[in-house]
């Protein structure tokens, strides 16, 4: 089970992927998520360690 930011993250990055046919830079995170820089760059690495992306 995903946490609500990993599942909010994975959904912003599906629609970029899908609308703007790429992936968002950190910066773009930080703003759709209104999360700083580490908070994003950890909840990427856990999709990652969970095989999600």
């Amino acid at each position: 089970m995903l946490a609500y930011l990993q599942r909010k993250v994975l959904r912003i990055l599906y629609n970029y992927s899908a609308t703007i046919r790429r992936m968002p830079t950190i910066p773009e995170l930080e703003i759709k998520t209104g999360k700083d820089e580490k908070t994003v760059r950890s909840t990427l690495k856990g999709l990652v360690k969970g095989g999600y992306i």
